[in-house]
């Protein structure tokens, strides 16, 4: 036997040997796998959060301080320094306004809640009594829906009072989070200040360690992957801004209560694909509807007409053809990485599948052409003419 092929089957009978003691302890490797998540959780969180900051980074140091400082010696290295201030300062600011504006509100609402709900009842039977006295439907039956609201109520609070213990554990797993943000917040630092030289490690290391047509490929494919999320990110962030404030100045035009809040929620909810509306939409009507039921269906109105807005106007401006799928592959993405992540899959999913399905268009586009077939086609790609 060659000693290449000896190679090669020593290689193929330890990959066979490892996927069957995966297979058959495959429960113990995915808890040294979630045990190792646990460790490295918090920089991953920092790097998520140091890639989220760079492009606000890079505008303050290119477009703010790097004019302003370029007369001075040591101008780049301070506008380095003032653009990451500028940054976590800017991100504070809008964190601190956030927080100052939901959670007053939040608290309002769940104590409008509690006091209005026997009221409330009692104005939404007397609404329905009188719709069915014109419709001729019995009123036993609105009594009947009314008394089964009230025990759903006295159930829910009865569930509150039950899982106060499980509100006490999620409280402590806050400030376990808050820890792992504090630690993410100082490596996200470490790699917005020193991208430049982690990025040509990990290229030495790529290009050292892999064949180079591999190593190319993989490059490519992270420039790829870079300029997907970037642009899908940005344009996002900035259609959520503009409809948050579209919302906002509409529902104060209308007079609706909550206006900032409700803003706030759908602008933020709106980062989400496709069902970003949907999710946001839900709370806003029922904190609305607590207060003013009539408002809630004109804020069911303004959302759907804000909606048809973003989604012809807006978002193809603003977003643009950042992911390049069509309607039905957003639709499978959000869904795939919704069911696995949740809804931090929900937003990262479309991007995610965005790269895979370029790549595997790409490698399509290549097959055809190398066997000689029109990749170009809409039906069964005839051959090429030679040229």
């Amino acid at each position: 036997m060659k000693q290449s092929q000896l190679k090669d089957n020593l290689l193929l009978a330890t990959y066979a040997i490892l996927l069957i003691f995966l297979l058959f302890n495959y429960q113990m490797v995915l808890g040294k796998l979630s045990w190792l998540v646990d460790i490295i959780k918090p920089f991953l969180y920092g790097f998520v959060l140091a890639y989220l900051l760079n492009r606000p980074f890079v505008f303050f140091q290119r477009k703010v301080f790097e004019p302003l400082l370029k007369k001075y010696p040591k101008g780049q290295k301070f506008s380095r320094l003032l653009a990451l201030l500028a940054t976590y300062l800017a991100v504070f600011v809008v964190i601190a306004s956030l927080f100052s504006v939901i959670l007053p509100q939040l608290v309002k609402s769940a104590y409008t809640l509690v006091e209005n709900v026997q009221a409330n009842l009692s104005t939404f039977q007397s609404i329905a009594n009188e719709i069915a006295s014109r419709l001729g439907i019995d009123n036993q039956i609105w009594e009947w829906a009314g008394n089964y609201w009230e025990k759903i109520w006295v159930s829910l609070t009865s569930a509150l009072a039950e899982n106060l213990p499980e509100m006490v554990n999620t409280a402590v797993g806050i400030g376990a989070g808050v820890a792992n943000f504090f630690v993410s917040f100082v490596v996200s630092i470490y790699l917005l200040t020193g991208k430049e030289k982690l990025i040509a490690q990990t290229k030495k290391l790529l290009y050292a360690l892999l064949p180079h047509p591999l190593a190319v490929k993989l490059h490519h494919i992270g420039k790829m992957a870079d300029a997907t999320f970037g642009g899908f990110i940005t344009g996002q962030m900035t259609d959520a801004a503009i409809l948050g404030c579209l919302c906002f100045v509409s529902m104060t035009l209308l007079k609706m209560p909550y206006a900032l809040l409700a803003s706030v929620i759908v602008g933020i909810t709106n980062m989400i694909p496709f069902f970003g509306p949907f999710i946001g939409a839900i709370p806003c009507t029922f904190i609305i509807l607590v207060n003013d039921p009539m408002k809630a269906v004109w804020f069911v109105i303004l959302m759907v007409v804000l909606q048809q807005i973003d989604g012809n106007i807006i978002s193809p401006r603003v977003v643009g053809n950042s992911v390049g799928l069509s309607g039905l592959w957003v639709l499978f993405a959000i869904l795939v990485g919704g069911s696995l992540f949740g809804l931090p899959g929900m937003m990262i999913g479309l991007p995610t599948f965005a790269v895979i399905y370029n790549l595997i268009s790409g490698w399509t586009y290549n097959r055809l052409r190398q066997k000689k077939l029109d990749p170009d086609s809409p039906e069964t790609p005839p051959p090429c003419e030679e040229k």
